[in-house]
């Protein structure tokens, strides 16, 4: 915004130069949002709890590449309208300039990359692929270099040195994340034990190989296995951590609903893997709020099945509601658990909500199960169906903001 306003308070009285100062200024902003939109790609797990965790830096890095592409769309239209009350082929010279004007063509060359990389992030297209989401990602290297290229010839406003010093930070948290982080970020584990839920859940005991991870309850991490016989060989998946933080082993909950998730339920005891984390923030804090209310919905048991453990081995005096919600009685993940801990925790209560026989979640059944749910701090864990259903009930009941925490997995 410094640099941006000169570009303000100069300006322009006349209807051509207003549309070629508006260009600029689509230029300067889009590129820098799509720099900052880089920036918050690097995945550290301290910088994520400053935002209150991975999920929401996501959230932030996906409309600031949105609106960084929707300004960098409209910046060389601008600069052609400007230039139509010259003639309509000065309009077209300004989009099409000849082969040997390599900087109005790395412009064009940074818009087309994007264009490519970002396509499958917009649900206009459906669903992406991760894998194939994640490999277009790489695009955003090309687009930042073409577009450092372009604005480092053509954008005076700004000081060479802004992009250049930009540009060089963004590309180095593009190496750390791409190249490094598989050494100074990741640690080795070997899996001891595949406990299967039910047919397609399962819960893997990983064993430290090195300093064990430290984490907090609710977190989650980033697992790679290295069984070359296996599918998702060398990729990366985010598993929510189900053990406590006091336990030897490190256990995670897995759904096999993917490639990825498959392929590590299929590997075998003593397997080598990678850790890469904790991220999250789903619970603040390592000790219980006075009164909480916790809604799970499938594999979103496991933040708080880890929370659970840990209660248990602290000998925590809490006061939680907790509703477990699932569709059938066959598909109750760690239900015999979760009854056998709420049972020995003072002050929890178990309820669970079968869709088939009861129906959706609705505010009444909340109510009779949580009287003073408008008091209490809220914590909804599962499918995005799910969330999406009870956020406006929550709000109805009285649930501010502030005192609802969410978390979901999309395109992590």
């Amino acid at each position: 915004m410094a640099f941006a306003w000169p570009l303000f308070a100069s300006w322009p009285s006349d209807a051509a130069s207003q549309l070629r100062t508006a260009g600029k200024l689509t230029a300067v902003l889009g590129f820098t949002l799509f720099i900052l939109a880089g920036l918050l790609s690097v995945r550290l797990p301290v910088i994520d709890r400053l935002f209150g965790g991975l999920t929401a830096i996501w959230r932030v890095h996906h409309w600031l590449g949105a609106l960084a592409f929707l300004l960098l769309m409209v910046h060389p239209l601008l600069l052609a309208f400007a230039a139509v009350p010259n003639s309509p082929a000065s309009a077209a010279a300004v989009l099409w300039r000849p082969l040997d004007h390599f900087s109005v063509w790395a412009g064009w060359l940074a818009l087309i990359a994007m264009m490519v990389f970002l396509a499958p992030s917009f649900a206009f297209f459906g669903k992406p692929d991760y894998q194939r989401w994640k490999l277009l990602h790489a695009l955003s290297a090309v687009a930042l270099l073409a577009g450092w290229a372009h604005s480092a010839m053509l954008a005076h406003s700004v000081p060479a040195m802004f992009w250049h010093g930009a540009v060089t930070l963004c590309v180095l948290v593009m190496l750390y994340r791409w190249v490094f982080s598989r050494w100074l970020a990741c640690r080795p584990y070997r899996l001891e034990s595949v406990r299967m839920i039910s047919h397609d859940v399962a819960e893997l005991s990983l064993a430290p190989q090195t300093k064990p991870l430290e984490y907090r309850t609710g977190q989650f991490v980033y697992v790679r296995h290295f069984n070359a016989n296996a599918e998702a060989f060398r990729e990366e998946h985010p598993y929510t951590i189900s053990s406590s933080p006091d336990d030897n082993v490190l256990r995670l909950a897995v759904k096999g609903c993917g490639d990825g998730s498959r392929a590590l339920v299929s590997l075998s005891p003593g397997d080598a893997l990678s850790i890469e984390g904790p991220y999250g923030e789903f619970f603040p804090e390592q000790r219980a709020s006075k009164r909480e209310l916790w809604v799970a919905g499938g594999i979103g048991i496991a933040p708080f099945l880890s929370r659970l453990r840990w209660l248990h081995q602290q000998k925590a005096q809490c006061d939680i509601e907790m509703i477990y919600c699932i569709d059938r009685p066959e598909r109750a993940h760690f239900l015999a658990e979760l009854q056998a801990l709420c049972e020995a925790i003072t002050g929890m209560s178990l309820h669970v909500h079968y869709f088939q026989q009861q129906g959706p979640v609705s505010a009444d059944f909340l109510q009779r199960q949580c009287p003073d749910i408008s008091e209490r701090q809220v914590f909804v864990c599962g499918p995005p169906a799910l969330m999406k259903h009870l956020r406006p009930i929550l709000r109805r009941l009285g649930v501010r903001r502030s005192q609802l925490r969410s978390e979901d997995f999309n395109l992590l």
